[in-house]
C-alpha cells in the first residue's frame, strides 16, 4: 500500500503549546548566493513550509539566520514570526541555537533546520511530552541522536552552548554533551512520522525538484495557501 503524506493547514488545528521554536536558517547555497531557507518549494520558500508545520505546535517561532539576511527572510514569512541574526559569526548551527535560545520567551524550545520543510507536527508534540522531567528529548535513528530536530529546556541549552563557545567548540553534539536527554527511538518516531519526512533536508534544487515531481508535490500544491 502506498503511504500518504498529509499536510496540515497553516491555521492551527489544535491549541499551540507554550513553547518556542528555533528554526536554523544560516546555511547558504553557494550556487545561488542566498540562504537555503529561501529556496522555493511549490512557489513558497522552504522556511515558510517549516513555519507552517510548527504553527500549531508552539506559540512562538524564531528564525535565526546569518548577518544580512534578516529582512529577506522576514519578508517571506508571517509577521508573527521573529527573525533574528546570529550573535556569533561562523559557528554554524551552534550560533543559531545560541541566538534563538537567548531570544526565546518560553522555557522549552523546539529546534529544526529551516530546510526541513516536510516536518511532521506530531514529532514535536511527542518530543515536548518526552522532555518533561529532563533537559530535553531527541529522536534517535539507527543509534544516531538528531540534535537539530530536538526539544530542549531553554536555560540548560543556553548554558551548555555558552560553555561550548567559551571553549571554542563549534560542534552541536559536543557542546550539548552531558545534558539529561530523553532518547526517542525509531519505533516511536515512526508512529508519528512513518515516512521519516521530518528528517529530509531539502538542501539543493535537485532534491526540491524531485519532491515537487512526485505524489507529495501534488499535495503541496493543494496546501499552498496562507
Amino acid at each position: 500500500m502506498r503511504s500518504r503524506i498529509i499536510l496540515l493547514p497553516l491555521k492551527p488545528v489544535s491549541r499551540p503549546m507554550r513553547a518556542s521554536a528555533i528554526l536554523l536558517a544560516g546555511g547558504r547555497t553557494r550556487r545561488l548566493g542566498k540562504p537555503r531557507a529561501l529556496l522555493q518549494l511549490k512557489e513558497r520558500p522552504l522556511v515558510w513550509w517549516t513555519v507552517k508545520a510548527l504553527s500549531g505546535v508552539v506559540d512562538e517561532i524564531i528564525v535565526a539566520t546569518a548577518q544580512g539576511w534578516v529582512e529577506p527572510i522576514a519578508r517571506a514569512l508571517p509577521r508573527r514570526v521573529r527573525v533574528i541574526e546570529d550573535v556569533f559569526i561562523g559557528l554554524g548551527p551552534l550560533g543559531g541555537l545560541h541566538a534563538g535560545a537567548r531570544a526565546a520567551r518560553h522555557t522549552w524550545v523546539a529546534v529544526a533546520p529551516s530546510e526541513a520543510a516536510l516536518i511532521k507536527p506530531g514529532l514535536y508534540r511527542l518530543l515536548i511530552k518526552e522532555a518533561r522531567g529532563r533537559e530535553g528529548a531527541l529522536p534517535t535513528l539507527s543509534g544516531r541522536p538528531m540534535h537539530l530536530h530536538g526539544v530542549y529546556g531553554r536555560d540548560p541549552l543556553l548554558s551548555r552552548i555558552e560553555r561550548g563557545i567559551s571553549r571554542s567548540e563549534s560542534d552541536v553534539a559536543q557542546a550539548l554533551r552531558g545534558m539529561r536527554i530523553a532518547r526517542v527511538g525509531a519505533r516511536r518516531v515512526g508512529d508519528v512520522d512513518p515516512e521519516g519526512s521530518s528528517f529530509l533536508i531539502l538542501s539543493n534544487l535537485e532534491l526540491i525538484r524531485a519532491v515537487e515531481g512526485g505524489p507529495l508535490g501534488r499535495l503541496l500544491s493543494l496546501s499552498n495557501s496562507p
